[in-house]
């Protein structure tokens, strides 16, 4: 053991040489890689979704009519497969 770092020293540093390791410290990469990726455009993109879910709102008035009209059509097929 090393007075500085008790008995974990270099633990980290023989855990990554494991695949399970190796695993880890790829997604790690992936995921700073990411962050790194977005961070100048994430305003834009947060912008860009908000106005999306608007308009996608407007249409739920839409969306209402045509699934009362899927569930009578729905409701005919049914009731004709009794027949």
């Amino acid at each position: 053991m090393t007075k500085e770092f008790g008995k974990f020293a270099g633990s980290a540093e023989a855990k990554g040489r494991t695949l399970s390791g190796a695993m880890v410290n790829l997604k790690d990469s992936v995921g700073d890689l990411f962050k790194s990726l977005a961070q100048p455009i994430s305003a834009t993109l947060a912008n860009i979704i908000r106005d999306s879910a608007d308009a996608i709102k407007e249409y739920e008035p839409l969306a209402k009519v045509l699934g009362t009209l899927l569930n009578g059509v729905l409701l005919i097929v049914n009731g004709l497969r009794d027949l």
